[in-house]
């Protein structure tokens, strides 16, 4: 095992890395470095409901609110598949004044999601990101791991897979429902 800037790592093969993230805050490493890709980078991640909840209830608010403004002020384009309920039950244990802020951090992306049918991936408690063209994530916050493997060739396998069941899911507007909660809360 190696170290990259304090990250454990395995290479594999000279174009492949495994990077593993194991413990009490370490999984947040996934969304530090998605967050400092490149400006107008694309991300593309599939993410349940149930592993929605475990990004918050696991990690420190402020935080994820610090992830989500780094990723809007990059303009970084996001694909999602994502359950349409995710965001209501996402901010449904926080204070009044969390849950403006959570959304409020959310609004404004530069996004292109679609839904995952009622009934699909409900108790996956795990998600996936793809980014960098190069580099797939894997993240479980309710057991404090993730994985990220850099591989360009099994990036381009998945990303064909995320494309072809984003493409035949229904689009849905999570800027819209965003924004729509937040005049709710006022």
């Amino acid at each position: 095992m190696c170290l990259e800037n304090g990250v454990p790592y395995k290479r594999l093969s000279p174009s492949s890395k495994i990077y593993l993230y194991n413990g009490k805050n370490q999984a947040i490493n996934v969304l530090r470095d998605v967050s400092n890709l490149p400006k107008y980078s694309r991300i593309y991640g599939i993410q349940p409901e149930a592993s929605i909840i475990g990004a918050i209830n696991k990690n420190n608010l402020d935080d994820i609110i610090i992830f989500n403004k780094k990723i809007n002020q990059s303009r970084h384009i996001v694909e999602g598949v994502i359950h349409e309920k995710g965001t209501e039950t996402m901010v449904q244990s926080l204070s009044p004044a969390d849950k403006k802020k959570l959304l409020e951090s959310f609004s404004g992306r530069s996004a292109d999601t679609a839904k995952l049918p009622e009934g699909f991936l409900n108790n996956t408690k795990a998600e996936i990101y793809l980014y960098d063209n190069k580099k797939i994530a894997l993240v479980n916050w309710y057991e404090d791991f993730a994985v990220i493997i850099e591989n360009k060739d099994v990036f381009d396998l998945l990303i064909e897979m995320f494309k072809s069941t984003k493409y035949m899911l229904k689009k849905y507007d999570q800027n819209e429902k965003i924004a729509r909660k937040l005049v709710e809360l006022g």
